[in-house]
C-alpha cells in the first residue's frame, strides 16, 4: 500500500510520486518518494514489515513526524503477502531477495541524488535488509537507525546489530514473540544502541487495550523525537 498523489500533507507541502521497478527474479519492488518542495538535505528512509503497511499507525505517524521535520521521506513498499514468487522462494532465498531489492531501490533513488545526512526507520522483517545496508553502504556510515520490533530471534540479524555502530534506537514489547531478553539486554548494554522495551506491548506495539495502545504509540514518539533530536 503506497501514499497517492492526491494525499495532503497539513501546513507541510509535499510532493509524493510512486514508482516501480524490477526486482527479484520475474517480480515488481515499488517505492514511493515524498519531497518537500523547498530542497531538503536529509533523507529518512522507512521499511515496513510484510504485514505492516507505512499507513499503520507507526509509520504513519513517523512519515509524519519527518515531513515536519523537513526530510524527504522514501517509503520502500514491498508487497511479499501477495508475491507468488515470494511465496515460493526458500527462507534463504526470501533473505536474499529483501535483501537485493531494498538494495536496488536505494541505489537508484541515491543516483539522482545524494542527501547530507540519512535515518533509516525499520520494522520488523525490514530490520533485515537494513542491517546489512548500515554495514556495507558508505553513505550509511554516519546513519541513525531506528529498529522498531525487529526479528531479534533472527541470528543473522542479531549478529548485524551487535556489529553496528550507528546511533540506534530500539523498540519492542515484552509481548512481541520476537522478543528475547538475554538477546535485548546484550544489545542494550552497548553505549549506540538506546533500547526501549514497552511492557505488554506486541508485535504491533500494541496493547488489548486501546488506550493502552495510544500511550504505546505516545511513548515512542517521545523517544524518536529524543532520539533525533541528539547528535
Amino acid at each position: 500500500m503506497t501514499y497517492t498523489k492526491g494525499e495532503v500533507f497539513r501546513m507541510n507541502p509535499v510532493t509524493i510520486t510512486n514508482y516501480e521497478i524490477d526486482g527479484y527474479k520475474q517480480s515488481k519492488i515499488s517505492y514511493t518518494m515524498i519531497k518537500q518542495k523547498v530542497e531538503s538535505n536529509t533523507l529518512a528512509i522507512i521499511l515496513p514489515g510484510i504485514g505492516y503497511n507505512v499507513q499503520r499507525p507507526l509509520l504513519h505517524f513517523t512519515t509524519n513526524l519527518f515531513i515536519q521535520s523537513k526530510y524527504d521521506v522514501l517509503h520502500i513498499n514491498y508487497n511479499y503477502l501477495s508475491s507468488e514468487v515470494y511465496k515460493g522462494l526458500s527462507d534463504e532465498e526470501k533473505v536474499e531477495c529483501i535483501e537485493q531489492e531494498v538494495k536496488k531501490v536505494i541505489d537508484t533513488v541515491l543516483i539522482e541524488k545524494q542527501y547530507k545526512e540519512y535515518v533509516l526507520v525499520t520494522k520488523s522483517i525490514g530490520t533485515i535488509p537494513i542491517s546489512n545496508e548500515l554495514l556495507t553502504r558508505n553513505e550509511f556510515i554516519d546513519a541513525k537507525a531506528i529498529w522498531l520490533t525487529p526479528l531479534l530471534h533472527n541470528t543473522l540479524l542479531f549478529e548485524r546489530m551487535k556489529q553496528c555502530h550507528h546511533p540506534s534506537l530500539y523498540v519492542i514489547g515484552d509481548q512481541d514473540p520476537c522478543y528475547m531478553k538475554d538477546r535485548f539486554n546484550e544489545l542494550a548494554i552497548k553505549n549506540n544502541i538506546n533500547c526501549v522495551l514497552i511492557d505488554g506491548a506486541d508485535h504491533s506495539l500494541e496493547d488489548p487495550e486501546v488506550l493502552a495502545s495510544i500511550d504505546n504509540l505516545k511513548v515512542v514518539f517521545e523517544e524518536l523525537q529524543t532520539f533525533l533530536a541528539s547528535k
